[in-house]
């Protein structure tokens, strides 16, 4: 690959996961359609318009759509077009050019959208932490230095360690955030049901 990257220019495909303000990408290096990925990023922007991209594994989801999504439009074009000039003749082409249309478009505002229970978890994560990325996904150095921001913004407002308030039943959204980060599932689950306590009482 390395004389591929020398000159070819790497351009975003295969957005995923979309929500207002981040997604998931793939950089690919690209001759018109998509050559070979580079890396998966995480995207984010914030209210003034600036990009945060932070490295992530290689999504294979959005390697695969990023293959898939321009070929299959381009292949409906290419296809559909006779059958419009000349639809006695060519109309059989037409037809295969609707279904890939259809199949392209499945594949580009169906395939990837992220699920209303991740995006609701995506928001409040981007709320307390500042981006709305999974734990789980970011280099450990940065979720470490997160956790260690949260956990001392908690202590020094609260005066009492995150652990000791969810276990005393707390309720917050910046609990299940602390959790999350600490990747503890049993206490994401403790918070999250303070939480949902507290909202019905409520």
């Amino acid at each position: 690959m390395g004389i591929m990257e020398s000159w070819l220019e790497c351009e975003d495909y295969g957005a995923i996961e979309r929500t207002e303000s981040e997604a998931i990408v793939t950089e690919f290096f690209a001759i018109v359609l998509p050559v070979w990925p580079s890396r998966s990023v995480f995207v984010s922007t914030d209210v003034d318009g600036e990009e945060r991209r932070i490295q992530i594994p290689l999504d294979r989801r959005s390697v695969a759509l990023g293959y898939l999504r321009l070929p299959t439009w381009l292949a409906a074009l290419v296809l559909g077009a006779p059958g419009l000039v000349d639809f006695a003749r060519w109309g059989h082409f037409l037809v295969i050019g609707i279904a890939l249309a259809m199949t392209a478009a499945l594949l580009q505002f169906v395939a990837g959208r992220i699920d209303p229970a991740e995006a609701e978890r995506r928001a409040r994560l981007r709320r307390i932490a500042g981006i709305g990325a999974p734990p789980e996904l970011l280099p450990t150095a940065m979720r470490a230095q997160i956790c260690e921001d949260l956990a001392d913004g908690w202590y020094t407002e609260h005066h009492l360690g995150w652990r000791e308030a969810i276990e005393r039943g707390m309720s917050s959204e910046a609990l299940i955030v602390l959790a999350e980060y600490h990747r503890d599932p049993p206490l994401v689950a403790r918070a999250h049901a303070n939480l949902d306590s507290d909202q019905r009482w409520n």
